[in-house]
């Protein structure tokens, strides 16, 4: 029977895992439960809130994404950008900007210039150079580590300070809290 907390909430759902986890599995581990198809029932018992994937982006994709988008849970994507850009137009949903200090704003977007209903509202969230790098450099550790895993439980890296971020801070913002309603439910269920 696989058990597994989500939001301090313990769900039953069948399988042959439960979620005490002895020691972080390596690369090698994970790929081979990806070969023999336990993988994802292996995450859903051992995560605490939610799985995660990172992107590095090269090139032009830096302009758009910023250097890297941690996704939470195939639903909500933070894109990490070392530029303000809270006045750039098309801003997607949740940006996380190197800033002089950390707050959130919240910036409207208006995509049609002629059409006032197509307005969003995105909240931006600014982050001490400091506090931004070490979350930047927490991404590129666990990339390093754990190159080719697109779905990683939050678990494995819960003292990272991206995840730590994410965590305490970002997915407790109000918009970003509605939006997880969304989250890969087969996942979470």
């Amino acid at each position: 029977m696989i058990r597994f907390r989500r939001r301090n909430v313990e769900v039953n759902s069948g399988g042959p895992y439960d979620n005490r986890m002895s020691a972080k599995p390596t690369r090698g581990e994970l790929l081979a439960k990806m070969a023999d198809g336990s993988f994802l029932d292996y995450a859903r018992s051992v995560m605490d809130d939610f799985c995660f994937t990172i992107d590095l982006h090269q090139g032009e994709d830096r302009i758009w994404f910023g250097s890297h988008t941690l996704t939470v849970n195939r639903n909500v994507a933070f894109n990490f950008f070392d530029r303000d850009v809270s006045k750039d137009e098309g801003l997607e949903p949740f940006p996380v900007v190197r800033a002089e200090r950390s707050e959130t704003m919240e910036v409207r977007v208006r995509p049609f210039p002629d059409d006032p209903s197509s307005d969003y509202v995105v909240p931006v969230f600014h982050l001490e150079k400091d506090a931004y790098d070490r979350a930047i450099a927490s991404m590129d550790r666990i990339l390093a580590d754990y190159e080719g895993i697109r779905t990683i439980p939050d678990v494995f890296f819960a003292d990272e300070p991206v995840i730590a971020l994410v965590r305490d801070r970002l997915l407790k913002h109000p918009p970003v809290a509605a939006e997880r309603s969304a989250d890969w439910p087969s996942f979470l269920q």
